[in-house]
C-alpha cells in the first residue's frame, strides 16, 4: 500500500481469488479508471474500422481459407 502510495498514488486492492474476495471492487476500480482515462483524452481513434483509412477488413471466413490453403500445402509438400 506505501509503494502504490509513494509512486503515483496507485489504487491499492488486497484480494483472494480462491475466496473471491475483493475481486469484484478491484475489476470495477479498473474499469472506472479505465472510463474516465478515455473521456478525458482525445485518443484520435476512428469509431469504427471503416472510417479509417487503410484499415484492415478482418473476414473470419477469410482467415479460414488462408488457414487451409496452408494446411494443403503441407500436406502436398509444396514448398511454394
Amino acid at each position: 500500500m506505501t509503494w502504490c502510495r509513494s509512486n503515483g498514488g496507485y489504487s491499492y486492492f488486497e484480494t483472494c481469488a480462491t475466496k473471491n474476495d475483493g475481486v469484484s471492487a478491484a475489476f470495477v476500480k479498473v474499469a472506472e479508471l479505465t472510463s474516465e482515462m478515455s473521456n478525458s483524452m482525445d485518443l484520435g481513434m476512428p469509431l469504427s474500422m471503416n472510417a479509417a483509412s487503410g484499415a484492415l477488413k478482418l473476414d473470419a471466413n477469410a482467415e479460414l481459407t488462408a488457414t487451409n490453403q496452408q494446411q494443403e500445402k503441407k500436406k502436398k509438400g509444396c514448398g511454394c
